[in-house]
């Protein structure tokens, strides 16, 4: 991305599963992205992380909060830029710690739309994990219960309240 100076990437892990309606949904992030500073990442996942109480309240289509996985975002190339400059004086992490520590240190700026819309396949219990030793202890209808539970403790619940107080 670099080395082509590529404006814009999508990065996906390899087992991401797109929501249905992602296309549209995406067309839109990039419209909303266009109006950021350069150096920025646009996370896509989280389906079961807990959202925080401003989050759907939030005035803008994106909302600043640090990605949690690397399940799949929208990357600019200022901030490709950036973390390959790190890399060439620090040490290596495993993919998601390692992004979240390099963006924490440069003090890039990550945000999150609105609606999920990329799921980890072995997140969400449709593929057994090979790397994950969280996961791979469990059994694929635990895990997809487990993460069917966060989803709707974290999100489900909260959007459910935020259309009533509206």
């Amino acid at each position: 991305m670099a080395a082509e100076n590529i404006s814009r990437a999508l990065v996906f892990e390899d087992d991401a599963i797109l929501s249905a309606d992602f296309r549209a949904a995406i067309l839109d992030i990039l419209k909303a992205a266009a109006t950021l500073a350069p150096g920025h990442l646009i996370f896509l996942g989280g389906a079961d992380t807990k959202l925080p109480p401003d989050f759907l309240t939030y005035p803008a289509p994106l909302a600043p909060r640090r990605m949690t996985t690397t399940g799949g975002f929208v990357i600019d190339n200022a901030l490709i830029r950036r973390r390959l400059e790190w890399l060439k004086h620090k040490g290596i992490l495993p993919a998601d710690g390692l992004m979240h520590r390099i963006d924490q240190d440069i003090g890039a700026p990550n945000f999150w739309p609105k609606r999920t819309m990329v799921q980890q396949a072995s997140c969400a219990g449709q593929l057994k994990t090979t790397l994950d030793g969280s996961r791979s202890k469990h059994g694929l209808l635990y895990i997809k219960l487990r993460y069917r539970w966060r989803k709707f403790k974290n999100q489900s619940i909260r959007r459910w309240l935020k259309t009533i107080w509206d």
